[in-house]
């Protein structure tokens, strides 16, 4: 298949994903032909005893093993924001100084079998669980008064079941992204998105917290289904949003289950046994 014909095809199709890339209505997603529905990232190695710095949502993508792989997407995230741009869904093409690839937030996938249980109080357990999950980086990218969200994810191969409702050309397309980074959604709208880290940073400042090496954001939460970020800080443990969306559901489940704020904040940040207690 010619990569224009994949293009088109990309800017047709529609992709819903575990958690919304923004928090405004009327968001446009696109994705390609061949999408990926999981990943397993390889286990990362060097980790300092008492932080989570090699999976905090503040390491900058460039100095993980990821990096190199990801930045060679960057002719591919070009062609499809400026197809976009051919459609009249952007004002403005998008050129390589565009992007800043330290911008990208880590998050790591819960699973039906949620994480989010006593044992992530014990850095070491939680640290065993994140060895092996599943990670995918998304990285937004500003054009003046609007903003392109790219999903990354390790393409996986085919699976049988899906095998004959394929053609030749996306069953060898697949096969040949199985194992590397690959683009799995591009969305774009107006405005400038959700800043993750950002968020977090406002509400670690809020509690006067500041062990960013500690803090990893999962995605895909309970009742949430929206990142949440998980903050270790000496003895405690804390869960905070990482955008209005996830601040105003995390809000109303710990009103819904007689668990109030300690003080009148606008971001809600809760102890992890807290949160655990309301999902049960």
């Amino acid at each position: 298949m010619k990569r224009k014909s994949i293009i088109l095809l990309d800017i047709l199709m529609v992709l819903s994903f575990p958690f919304a890339a923004f928090a405004e209505s009327g968001r446009n997603f696109v994705q390609p032909a061949s999408v990926a529905t999981a990943s397993s990232a390889t286990p990362l190695e060097s980790k300092e005893a008492n932080t989570l710095d090699n999976y905090s949502v503040f390491q900058p993508l460039s100095e993980t093993d990821d990096y190199e792989e990801i930045k060679v997407l960057e002719s591919e995230m070009l062609e499809r924001a400026n197809a976009l741009y051919s459609f009249g869904k952007l004002n403005k093409k998008m050129t390589a100084s565009d992007i800043d690839y330290n911008k990208a937030v880590k998050i790591y996938m819960d699973h039906t079998e949620s994480v989010f249980n006593d044992s992530m109080a014990d850095m070491e357990k939680f640290r065993s669980f994140l060895d092996t999950a599943e990670h995918i980086w998304v990285l937004q990218v500003s054009l003046g008064n609007q903003t392109v969200t790219y999903t990354f994810n390790i393409g996986r191969p085919v699976r049988d079941e899906i095998r004959d409702l394929l053609t030749s050309e996306q069953i060898e397309e697949m096969e040949r992204e199985a194992g590397h980074w690959k683009i799995v959604k591009v969305a774009w709208g107006n405005g400038k998105g959700d800043d993750y880290k950002n968020y977090i940073r406002k509400g670690m400042a809020q509690e006067n917290l500041s062990e960013e090496l500690s803090v990893v954001v999962i995605g895909g939460t309970p009742e949430i289904s929206q990142p949440l970020a998980i903050t270790y800080e000496e003895e405690t443990v804390k869960v905070i949003p990482t955008n209005t969306t996830a601040n105003d559901r995390l809000k109303a489940l710990m009103k819904r289950n007689g668990i109030q704020s300690r003080m009148d904040n606008p971001i809600e940040i809760c102890d992890l046994d807290d949160y655990i207690a309301a999902l049960n």
